[in-house]
Order: structure tokens, then sequence, then C-alpha cells
């Protein structure tokens, strides 16, 4: 992230922001049975952290935050596992598994774009920010 400017206090917080991110996708998958809802909760997570950290003026990209702090919930194994399923001409599992991988990351965009639009709406009613 130092290439896209970057400071390091963004690249401190993006760890913890990502550790807390982390452990409410895992908080959440021992609670809730679909893995894409857990996934979700994770992006939330992340994306409500950063955009508050940004509007109280700790953090000075919110969006550096993110997309450092996503890197542990990506499904980038499943999608490696897709394509090499397909190159190995087992087509079917391999669709399913780019798809399912496609969801998670879906789920995961959802809930960051929640989190920050929530960050916001509630930053203009509360007009301090």
């Amino acid at each position: 992230m130092l290439l896209f400017k970057a400071t390091w206090a963004d690249l401190g917080l993006a760890f913890f922001v990502g550790i807390f991110g982390y452990l409410g996708a895992q908080l959440a998958s021992r609670k809730i049975i679909t893995p894409y809802v857990a996934a979700g909760c994770g992006g939330f997570i992340v994306g409500i952290l950063a955009a508050i950290l940004q509007t109280m003026g700790i953090a000075t990209s919110a969006g550096n935050i993110i997309v450092s702090a996503l890197m542990p919930l990506v499904p980038g194994v499943a999608i490696t596992n897709s394509f090499r399923e397909i190159v190995d001409r087992n087509t079917i599992s391999g669709v399913v598994r780019a798809v399912d991988a496609v969801i998670i990351a879906g789920s995961i965009g959802a809930g960051v774009v929640i989190g920050t639009s929530l960050c916001s709406m509630l930053a203009h009613m509360i007009g301090g920010f």
C-alpha cells in the first residue's frame, strides 16, 4: 500500500482494523451458519472502523485502510483452487468454487459498503464531523 501513497500510520491502523474484522468474521461464523453473512460481517466491521477512523481525523485515507485490512478475508485459496480445477478439466467443480469465491467477495464488498455508508450517514445526522 505504500505504492499508493499510504502513510505508515494508516498501515498500522489497518493492521488492527484487519484483526478486528477477521475476529468479527470468525465470531459471526460460529453463530451464523451461512458463510456469506459471516464474511459480510467482517467486511462491515472493517468498513465502519476505517470510516470512523477517517471521520475522527485519526486516519488519512479510509480506502487504504480498507484495502489493507481486507486481505485476511479475501478467498484467495478458493480462487486459486478453482483455476487449478478448471485447468485439470474438472470444469463443474472449478466453476462452482469460482462462483462461491465470487459470492464471498461480493458479500465482503457489500459489508464494506454498508459500513462506510452507515458511518457517513450517522456523521451527517450528527453534524459534528
